[in-house]
C-alpha cells in the first residue's frame, strides 16, 4: 500500500521534473502565457502525471480526491481575475486540461475494475471539452484545440457512468457544428501566408475529420444498438439538405465513416 507522504513524494517528483523542462503537451508554447497560468498549468501535468506512472491496485483510490480534484482547483484558479471566473480563452490553459483528461482517462481504463468505477468528475470534464469546441471560431482552423477536445470526448466516453443516448448525441451535434460549417478546405489554405501555414492547416484539417470519426467509432462501440446507430445518422442526414457543397460532403463523409463503425462494431454482433 502507498502512504500519503509516498504519494505527496510522487506528485513533488513529477513536479520538479515538470519545472525543469516545461513544455506543452502539443510542443506548441503559447509566449503569452503569463507566468501564473504557466505555474497553474505545471502542476496540473504533474498531477495527471502521477496518474499515469501510479500503481494500478491504488490509482481509482486516489484518481478523483487527490489527481482530478487537485487538476480542476488549479485550473478554476486559472480561470479567475479578481475572484471572479472568467472564459477561458487561454490556448495554452486548454491544451493542458485536455492532455490531463487524455492521460486520467487511459489511466483508468487500464485498471482491471475500470468498467466498475464511476467517475464522478465525468461530466464536469465533458463540459469542459464541449466549451472548448463551442468557443473554437467557425471561420478558421488554425488551433489543434479543436480536434485535441473531441479526441479527449472519446476517451471520456470509454468511462463510467455511460451517458444516455441524448447526452451522447448533445456531444455528437456540437462536434458537427463545430467541423462542418468551417470554411472549404482550399479557401482556408488560400489565406495562409506561408506554404507551411497551409501545410499546417491541411493536417489540422485531416486530423481533426479523423477524430470526428473516432469519435463516432467509439460511441457506436460504448451503445453498440441499431436504434442508436439511427440516431446518429439521423443527426448526419440534416447537413444532407445544406445548401453549402462543403458542408455536404463533409457529412458524406462522416456518413461513410459511420456506416463502417456499423459495419465492424454492431453489424458484427448479429
Amino acid at each position: 500500500m502507498i502512504d500519503d507522504s509516498a504519494w505527496n513524494s510522487q506528485i513533488s517528483l513529477e513536479l520538479n521534473q515538470q519545472m525543469a523542462g516545461y513544455t506543452s503537451p502539443s510542443r506548441e508554447k503559447d509566449h503569452h502565457h503569463g507566468r501564473r497560468g504557466k505555474t497553474h498549468s505545471t502542476l496540473m501535468l504533474a498531477y495527471s502525471s502521477v496518474a499515469v506512472h501510479a500503481p494500478e491496485d491504488q490509482l481509482l483510490s486516489r484518481i478523483e480526491a487527490d489527481i482530478t480534484g487537485n487538476i480542476l482547483l488549479h485550473y478554476r484558479a486559472s480561470c479567475q481575475v479578481l475572484g471572479i471566473t472568467v472564459a477561458n480563452k487561454d490556448m495554452y490553459l486548454k491544451l493542458t486540461l485536455i492532455h490531463n483528461v487524455m492521460e486520467i482517462s487511459c489511466a483508468i481504463l487500464e485498471t482491471r475494475d475500470s468498467q466498475e468505477f464511476e467517475f464522478s468528475y465525468k461530466l464536469e470534464l465533458l463540459g469542459n471539452m464541449l466549451d472548448f469546441i463551442k468557443q473554437e471560431p467557425l471561420d478558421s482552423l488554425a488551433s489543434p484545440v479543436r480536434y485535441k477536445a473531441i479526441l479527449a470526448i472519446g476517451h471520456l466516453s470509454k468511462l463510467k457512468p455511460s451517458l444516455t443516448m441524448e447526452e451522447n448525441r448533445e456531444l455528437l451535434d456540437e462536434c458537427f457544428k463545430s467541423l462542418f460549417p468551417l470554411p472549404p478546405l482550399e479557401i482556408m489554405k488560400e489565406e495562409c501566408e506561408t506554404a507551411k501555414d497551409a501545410l499546417h492547416i491541411q493536417s489540422l484539417y485531416v486530423t481533426s475529420l479523423e477524430a470526428l470519426g473516432k469519435l463516432m467509432e467509439t460511441l457506436l462501440e460504448e451503445a453498440p444498438t441499431a436504434d442508436w446507430f439511427q440516431e446518429m445518422f439521423e443527426l448526419l442526414r440534416t447537413w444532407f439538405s445544406s445548401g453549402k457543397e462543403w458542408e455536404r460532403e463533409r457529412a458524406l463523409q462522416a456518413s461513410t465513416q459511420l456506416l463502417t463503425a456499423y459495419q465492424e462494431t454492431v453489424h458484427s454482433t448479429f
